[in-house]
């Protein structure tokens, strides 16, 4: 099964800075594999730009496999 989306249980800190990261199962699509993931993070700490930053590098890490 495809991961959709994931949200964790716990008090809400404000000062919260652990992102949390889930995946799910990789899947062939079209010759390649792909793997849903989930990203939670307090946008205090880190912006859009951060993510896609690490969205690229996982993918270069990834593609290196």
């Amino acid at each position: 099964m495809e991961l959709t989306g994931l949200t964790n249980e716990r008090d809400m800190d404000r000062d919260d800075a652990i992102p949390r990261l889930a995946w799910g199962r990789y899947r062939e699509e079209n010759g390649r594999k792909r793997l849903g993931m989930s990203i939670e993070l307090n946008h205090r700490f880190a912006d859009g730009v951060h993510i896609g930053m690490f969205v690229s590098a996982l993918e270069g890490l990834m593609e290196g496999l």
